[in-house]
């Protein structure tokens, strides 16, 4: 379903036989590293989005995949930034759509959308959508969360069924496996470096990179890196 319009509001037919045209509420979930991204898109849903509601935000991934895996917490809609720290946007995605078809999936990004496109609809997300225009995000926020994906994008069921078999090297590892691989690798930061961060002791560090690289089936941690460099491209 590639429908732009999908998602603007129900029909119901009113006693003087016209239809009129109600918004709908949807559930709505924020994902974003920085808290005043997070303020705006929730300012964002409610003056464009009403009687929708931001249902809870998250920082972490982590926290965003155990709440969307639990069904009192899930959304409609999670809307997901794709450059976080630690365990990225496209790798939440793919944890929870390989899980399940709920919920809908948008990314938003401040940096190029030809940099993150391949990656969004890979992962299984229903679209992606620059940081700059609130009417389009607000648009693309109707569409995904009614059930339909932005051109390019997969649904949610056909994501899902895409990757409920998946094997990639993220389901491979454990979400505190990739957080600090991709410290390691893409932001190139030391052991004790990743431990402050992430408030662990560097030999718990240094035991998580050891798991890493036999998983991996890697004969060291560059090597490691060099291996999850290549697969996320």
């Amino acid at each position: 379903m590639n429908d732009r319009n999908a998602g603007t509001g129900d029909s119901v037919e009113g006693r003087d036989g016209r239809f009129h045209r109600y918004p709908v509420s949807y559930r709505i979930a924020l994902l974003d590293n920085d808290r005043r991204a997070l303020l705006s898109l929730q300012e964002l849903v409610e003056q464009h989005l009403a009687p929708s509601q931001v249902i809870w935000t998250a920082e972490r991934g982590e926290d965003a995949i155990g709440r969307c895996c639990d069904a009192r917490q899930t959304p409609d809609l999670l809307v997901v930034d794709m450059s976080l720290e630690g365990l990225q946007g496209s790798s939440v995605c793919r944890r929870i759509r390989a899980q399940s078809t709920r919920p809908a999936i948008l990314g938003i990004t401040s940096f190029s959308l030809n940099w993150y496109r391949q990656k969004a609809s890979v992962c299984g997300m229903q679209g992606l959508i620059g940081k700059s225009d609130d009417q389009e995000i607000a648009q693309a926020m109707r569409v995904v969360a009614a059930g339909g994906a932005l051109p390019g994008f997969d649904t949610a069921q056909m994501a899902h069924l895409r990757l409920k078999n998946d094997h990639s090297l993220n389901l491979l590892l454990t979400m505190r496996e990739e957080e600090i691989i991709s410290l390691s690798a893409e932001r190139g930061m030391s052991n004790q470096e990743i431990g402050d961060l992430l408030g662990i002791a560097d030999a718990t560090v240094r035991k998580h990179m050891q798991h890493i690289v036999a998983k991996l089936n890697a004969n060291s941690v560059r090597h490691a890196s060099a291996i999850w460099l290549n697969q996320a491209e």
